[in-house]
């Protein structure tokens, strides 16, 4: 017996937890098909051919207690396999979809993995081992996630601070935001955003089709072809979603938002102004762009399966089909080692797509915290200014779950900056709460607003 054979692997001595799952279907089943437990011995030793005589049950029990030894034994033997079914039916033509529906009930990923679960140890470790590295991949998601934010606007990330849980719920909302961006960029985008997953799809098509006709050594060229081509994409892609310090970043030309002649600037150029140029339509391609990313990812991991796939299908034992065969095995591992490129761009597409340039605006801090900015925010409530979108001092929340509240302020009516900044200049400050500030410093936040670029 082959592992591919077996619907469930030998238990080895013990009791099995999770037969207490099945055991019920396959005693009754047992019991339907065989009149007589001596019927069922029979058909133990001589139809299904299991050499268990010396551990099945004493034929002069019950008939009840007699099928649940019996089911007890296949269960932890593991000899549920396809060729006992196959006997089964044999022996039952006329029951044969009974059969095949517990079958199939027993052989299910979701019933295998549990039983490997609560059968091998080696399985649980693998369990913890990947949930482990899961939380691991996750928290450093957060972690350069929050890095990349904090860039985009032109601020140090360092100056900010996260708990633990922070920057994992941080990661984890990643993974799940970036398949949705997946999803509903072909619909919110507008140029090529909205394109790109219909052209990688193209490729990848084309090599399933070549596959499907049996011209495996075609595909594998069309496959070679195709890892530049998702190299160069990635490269550009890179570019796209690597622009920074937009808001408080150095003046030009070293700006990276500035325009260009060449095609990666043109690209930054356009990506700055779907972000500093408010409105639904430049919101809907941020968020296409920040989805192309898990196309690329789609695209190189079935470039890479492809592969592998191609080159184990070159038949024949000649020198040129064993070249062709390890030929599939380097396009996929230079699709791999050019989809390296593309992993740390994952939180920079994360970040472009979740927070851009958008954030909660402060409508009341403590008194305690910075009274010359409390003052200016009492005066535009009293004032009814503090409504305004264009209000000549707009203050925004920009920590996003950091141990202390950071602020952007830029207005002309703000209070005076750090390192003498100019009036109307945007500039950050941190917000060191008093002991009577238990809560923190911001105490109110309104709508979530554009941080407006004074450069």
């Amino acid at each position: 017996m082959t592992d591919k054979d077996a619907v469930l692997e030998p238990a080895g001595p013990g009791p099995a937890p999770v037969s207490r799952a099945i055991q019920p279907w396959l005693v009754k089943l047992l019991r339907s098909m065989f009149t007589s437990n001596e019927e069922l011995r029979q058909f133990l030793g001589m139809d299904a051919g299991l050499d268990i005589d010396g551990d099945v049950p004493d034929v002069r029990q019950p008939k009840n207690d007699y099928a649940a030894g019996v089911a007890d034994i296949l269960i932890a033997g593991g000899h549920l396999t396809r060729d006992f079914f196959e006997a089964l039916v044999k022996a039952r033509p006329r029951r044969e979809s009974e059969i095949r529906t517990f079958e199939k009930r027993v052989s299910h990923p979701a019933f295998r993995a549990l039983w490997l679960v609560t059968h091998s140890p080696r399985a649980w470790l693998s369990l913890v081992a990947g949930l482990v590295v899961f939380a691991v991949v996750a928290y450093q998601l957060g972690v350069e996630a929050h890095r990349a934010r904090v860039v985009l606007i032109g601020m140090d990330p360092d100056s900010f601070t996260y708990s633990a849980w922070t920057l994992l719920s941080t990661g984890l909302a990643g993974m799940v935001r970036l398949g949705w961006y997946a999803l509903i960029g072909p619909l919110a985008g507008l140029g090529i955003e909205r394109t790109a997953p219909v052209l990688l799809a193209g490729l990848v098509v084309v090599a399933v089709l070549l596959l499907r006709i049996r011209r495996t050594r075609a595909a594998l060229v069309w496959l070679a072809m195709v890892v530049p081509v998702l190299g160069c994409a990635m490269v550009l892609y890179a570019n796209g979603v690597g622009v920074t310090d937009i808001v408080m970043g150095p003046t030009p030309p070293d700006r990276s938002c500035n325009p260009g002649k060449s095609l990666p600037r043109q690209i930054s150029f356009e990506v700055c102004s779907w972000l500093e140029n408010e409105s639904s339509v430049n919101d809907g391609r941020r968020l296409a762009l920040a989805g192309v990313w898990g196309w690329l990812a789609l695209a190189s991991g079935l470039v890479m399966w492809l592969a592998v796939r191609a080159g184990r299908a070159v038949s024949g034992t000649s020198p040129t089909s064993r070249v062709w065969r390890r030929a599939g095995v380097a396009v996929a591992a230079l699709q791999g080692v050019v989809f390296a490129l593309l992993l740390p761009q994952a939180p920079r597409a994360f970040a472009m797509g979740h927070w851009g340039l958008r954030y909660p605006r402060v409508a009341r801090v403590h008194s305690g915290c910075q009274p010359a900015l409390n003052e200016v925010l009492q005066r535009a409530r009293a004032t009814g200014q503090a409504d305004r979108s264009d209000y000549v001092c707009r203050v925004l929340h920009v920590s996003e779950g950091a141990t202390r509240d950071v602020v952007i302020l830029v207005g002309a009516d703000c209070p005076p900056g750090p390192n003498d900044a100019r009036p109307g200049e945007t500039y950050s400050v941190t917000l060191t709460p008093p002991d009577s500030a238990a809560g923190g410093c911001v105490l109110d936040i309104g709508d979530i607003e554009r941080i407006p670029n004074s450069g």
